[in-house]
C-alpha cells in the first residue's frame, strides 16, 4: 500500500462518520471493531500494530535500574536486590 492510497483511505474513513448512525469510534480497540479489513486493510493494520505497542517502558527502565544496582561491589547488598527484582 503506498502512502497516498493509505491517504485515501483515511479520507474515507472521516468521510464515512457524519453520513453512519454510529458515533466514531472512541478507543483504538472499538476502532479495530469498526475498521474492516476489506473495506479499511491500512488503517486495520496501523490500530492492530499500535496496539500491540506497550503501554508504558517502565519496566525496562526499572530492570535496567536494577541491573545497574547488581553489578555494584557489595556483595551483601547484591543478594537483597536479587529477591526484590525477582519478587518485587
Amino acid at each position: 500500500m503506498t502512502l497516498d492510497e493509505f491517504k485515501g483511505e483515511v479520507t474515507r474513513w472521516r468521510h464515512r462518520w457524519p453520513i453512519t448512525e454510529d458515533d466514531p469510534p472512541q478507543t483504538l480497540v472499538e476502532t479495530l471493531d469498526f475498521a474492516d479489513p476489506e473495506l479499511y486493510p491500512g488503517i486495520y493494520v496501523a490500530v492492530k500494530t499500535l496496539l500491540t505497542y506497550p503501554v508504558s517502558t517502565c519496566v525496562a527502565g526499572r530492570s535496567f535500574s536494577s541491573m545497574k544496582r547488581l553489578k555494584t561491589p557489595h556483595v551483601g547488598r547484591q543478594v537483597v536486590l536479587v529477591v526484590r527484582v525477582a519478587h518485587p
